[in-house]
């Protein structure tokens, strides 16, 4: 009985049972067993870069802002976490700051073609659209497997209505991607731009595979 005393108040213990709460998708519980360890277990753990990813997937990213700042007190040259902290910097809409941190995180790692393709979407959401290309370029440059970074070009080049390149990047990011049933929609609605309605039509048809593949078969037999 003492033992398992003993093992309950371990605070490394609490740590990794909070991380399997919020493996799990139970963010209020894993919050509090984090919470109560981050202190005990500071200069050993980094809890407050945990609880950063906790609140931002809970969209409290003021919160979020908080503990990855706390989480780069503990190791100032953690890329991840400056990319972490520039997404909830650009969602909490304070892109200025966004920029100024995701290029940091580029100094740091500047091989993480991640990196870009979030700058890009920063500084499109400044209007800043030519930047936004080079970094999406460059993006490709460094992991040419990197999906995300074909489908926000498509996507980019579609809000400029140059349908041909949205049609070229987009069916890069399928072929790396081949079941995305999200860059499929996306190919559908170009096709329908570029008037070519039967292959947007078959695009439709691969995107209601995709998402409700145990219906199609059904129906085929």
């Amino acid at each position: 009985m003492d033992q398992a005393i003993r093992i309950s108040e371990d605070p490394f213990c609490n740590y990794y049972r909070g991380i399997a709460l919020y493996r799990i998708g139970n963010l209020e519980e894993a919050e509090k067993e984090l919470l109560r360890v981050k202190d005990i277990l500071k200069g050993a753990m980094n809890v407050s870069a945990d609880l950063g990813d906790l609140y931002y997937d809970k969209e409290n990213f003021e919160k979020a802002i908080e503990f990855y700042k706390e989480a780069l007190e503990f190791d100032p040259f953690d890329s991840v976490i400056l990319n972490n902290l520039a997404l909830s910097y650009f969602q909490n809409e304070q892109i200025d700051l966004a920029i100024e941190t995701i290029k940091k995180a580029i100094e740091l790692n500047p091989m993480e073609a991640e990196y870009y393709d979030n700058l890009a979407m920063m500084l499109y959401e400044k209007g800043e659209v030519e930047e936004c290309l080079k970094e999406l370029y460059k993006a490709t440059e460094i992991d040419p497997t990197f999906s995300k970074a074909h489908a926000d070009l498509s996507l980019i080049y579609y809000d400029l209505e140059k349908y041909e390149d949205a049609e070229e990047e987009i069916k890069k990011a399928i072929e790396l991607e081949p079941e995305n049933a999200v860059y499929h929609a996306i190919l559908s609605n170009i096709y329908f731009k570029l008037g070519k309605y039967q292959e947007a039509q078959r695009e439709t048809d691969t995107i209601l595979k995709l998402i409700k593949p145990d219906e199609n078969s059904k129906k085929s037999n």
